[in-house]
């Protein structure tokens, strides 16, 4: 039986990947599918000790793009929710910059991925620190 293992974050198991998984097996029972959870940052080295075959992350698990196929899975569209009669409800596009007149409800130090905290930073997103 051939074998495919695939490297994704745990929270890709539980909800980006349940329906890819059922179908996957059933339209390729002849494959056992393997699924290691890992944290991105992990996926790199898996690869290269040949430990799986495919890993599903972001950009920072391939160190080495150059070496490596690396394909969009897909993107994620960052959406603001606000209370009825917000300022900023009667917008139809919102850039960072106008979040930087309005409480955030996230920390600066609670995004993970640096280019997106790198994006709200530079718009002054987190420049009052009483919020």
């Amino acid at each position: 039986m051939r074998q495919l293992s695939v490297a994704a974050p745990p929270r890709s198991h539980t909800n980006d990947l349940l329906g890819v998984i059922a179908e996957f097996r059933a339209n390729f029972p002849d494959v056992r599918l393997v699924m290691r959870e890992v944290f991105e940052s992990l996926g790199n080295e898996m690869l290269e000790a040949r430990e799986v075959d495919l890993v599903i992350g972001d950009n920072k698990c391939c160190r080495n793009p150059a070496e490596l196929l690396v394909e969009p899975m897909h993107e994620i569209e960052p959406m603001v929710i606000m209370p009825v009669g917000h300022p900023l409800a009667d917008r139809r596009r919102i850039l960072p910059k106008d979040l930087a007149k309005y409480s955030v409800l996230n920390h600066r130090d609670s995004y993970a991925d640096d280019e997106g905290r790198a994006i709200l930073t530079k718009a002054g997103v987190f420049d009052f620190p009483e919020r």
